[in-house]
């Protein structure tokens, strides 16, 4: 069975991105249950079976942005199974890779959430398209607050903030 989404690699940002599409000729990175064969008789079919992975429509989103333009999105929502969004492991040589501290990219922001930052261009801009969120850098007060469609900027280099919700109920 399958347990992720599919990933491709991005060469010129250095990064995993989810794909909605599988193509044919393509690299794709994806997590098994257990060893064995994947076969689609379709791409139909193939692309089918992946929107299941895909966070859903009314979840929050966090987008991340780099100095350099790379940009990678965060998901918080109700009833989010992590192990299903989980990210790839780290790509060697990769300099912008920004996850949950489990290695997901979705979750229940029902608590205080790390966030773990790799990044060789600071600052980094952060935006939510949902709740408004606490942002505080490890063992510190309140570092900014992230409104929704409003971007605040992580000028100081960092490899992980945590995330806390302005309110406990989605």
């Amino acid at each position: 069975n399958i347990t992720s989404a599919f990933f491709r690699f991005d060469a010129f940002n250095k990064v995993y991105v989810t794909s909605d599409t599988l193509r044919i000729g393509s690299g794709y990175w994806v997590q098994f249950e257990s060893d064995g064969q994947l076969i689609f008789n379709s791409l139909d079919q193939a692309n089918e079976s992946i929107k299941k992975f895909y966070p859903k429509d009314d979840w929050n989103k966090i987008i991340f942005k780099d100095n350099q333009g790379r940009v990678t999105c965060l998901y918080f929502g109700e009833d989010v199974e992590n192990k299903v969004f989980m990210l790839p492991p780290i790509f060697p040589n990769n300099d912008f890779d920004i996850r949950f501290e489990d290695g997901s990219y979705a979750t229940e922001l029902n608590k205080d959430i790390s966030i773990l930052i790799k990044c060789d261009s600071f600052p980094i801009k952060v935006s939510t398209t949902g709740k408004s969120l606490y942002i505080y850098s490890e063992g510190s007060e309140i570092l900014k607050t992230v409104t929704q469609n409003k971007s605040i900027t992580i000028d100081e280099k960092t490899s992980k903030i945590i995330l806390k919700a302005l309110v406990n109920k989605f």
